[in-house]
């Protein structure tokens, strides 16, 4: 065979069970570029949970994640991505049952870089990240679905420490952090000192103490949450329902762009959509309906001076759909209840379509 440095110039795909009895067993035996299929079935035992990935290989299944099922049976996680550069591949499998005490119910990635793709991630348990944990990671995640997981204390769809993924086309919902405390949350997703990119995503009916739907604290630069629903999520104890940013020193921003904020709950503390902390959020293109909360409906903005244009904020129960705090916004051409000073700004019911439809 010819040579190309360390690789070899033709790549071998491996079949589980045809040619090894489990993943883990095709996996031991790939070389970097070779590819693992994985029949359409039931995975369970020792061998087809925990799999651990620390090549650059594919593993793929042949009739997607609706016929190929990785069942954990609370004892272990799905995939563990560890010590790997860019990219391996993971792709069309549905993992359930995953249960750890540690970080990961599902997939765990450290110092890796995958790209996850068309996986459902459904019903796994962790002390962070229900579902999927990342460490020192960049991976690209997309077209999954990562539902109704379980962090014991932050994370409960995705948590992400010193990480900087891509999760894009995915639907992150009715994840849930069990913990009681205003400290944890991110019911959907949590991040700290990290710097995402979260684009075109539903993130929807996800429940934590704090930032019902995504808590982020202190990233590690800029970030952009783009093009996403953000519906229904509750904060039950420390506000945020939708989003909860906390922010440092120096105070980064939060690009806000073409969102809809929806029907998010705080209860009786602040931000029903948003809260604000120690940041300089900038806010485009964006829906605010229906959201509630103690104080700021819509937005709660603490020590944070905030740039809204071109957006909506109607129905929101506050007292106010922006309520400042120790803080100052600068908003320009929105449609805001109640009205709000500033340049083309105007108080107009917006006469939404209906059924989910905010045009």
């Amino acid at each position: 065979a010819l040579f190309l440095g360390n690789k070899p110039a033709f790549c071998t795909t491996y079949y589980v069970p045809d040619n090894y009895p489990t993943i883990q067993a095709a996996v031991n035996a790939a070389l970097e570029g070779d590819t693992v299929v994985v029949r359409a079935g039931t995975y369970t035992g020792v061998g087809n949970r925990d799999i651990l990935i620390n090549k650059i290989i594919t593993v793929k299944s042949e009739e997607g994640p609706e016929n190929t099922i990785i069942d954990c049976q609370q004892a272990g996680r799905g995939f563990t991505f560890s010590n790997v550069g860019s990219t391996p591949v993971l792709e069309g499998f549905q993992i359930i049952n995953g249960k750890t005490t540690y970080d990961g119910g599902g997939i765990s990635c450290s110092y890796a870089s995958p790209l996850i793709t068309n996986c459902l991630i459904k019903n796994n348990t962790a002390c962070g990240g229900g579902g999927i944990y990342l460490e020192y990671s960049h991976p690209e995640i997309r077209y999954c679905q990562i539902n109704e997981n379980i962090a014991t204390l932050t994370g409960g769809g995705i948590y992400l420490r010193l990480s900087n993924p891509e999760i894009r086309y995915c639907q992150i919902n009715m994840n849930s952090v069990s913990v009681t405390d205003s400290s944890s949350g991110g019911g959907g997703i949590y991040l700290a000192h990290s710097h995402p990119e979260i684009r075109y995503c539903q993130i929807n009916e996800n429940i934590a103490s704090s930032g019902g739907g995504i808590y982020l604290n202190m990233p590690s630069s800029a970030l952009e949450i783009s093009n996403c629903q953000i519906i229904k999520n509750r904060a039950t104890l420390g506000g945020g329902g939708g989003i909860c940013f906390y922010g440092g020193n120096p105070s980064p921003s939060l690009l806000l762009t073409n969102c809809a904020i929806i029907s998010n709950s705080a209860g009786t503390a602040n931000g029903g959509g948003v809260l604000f902390g120690f940041s300089s959020p900038i806010i485009t293109h964006c829906t605010f309906a229906w959201n509630r909360a103690g104080k700021g409906g819509g937005i709660y903005s603490f020590i944070a001076p905030t740039t809204i244009t071109n957006s909506i904020f109607f129905f929101d129960s506050g007292p106010d759909e922006i309520y400042l705090s120790n803080s100052h916004a600068t908003v320009t051409n929105s449609n805001i209840m109640g009205g709000y000073t500033g340049e083309g700004n105007i108080n107009a019911n917006p006469e939404f379509v209906a059924n989910g439809d905010f045009h």
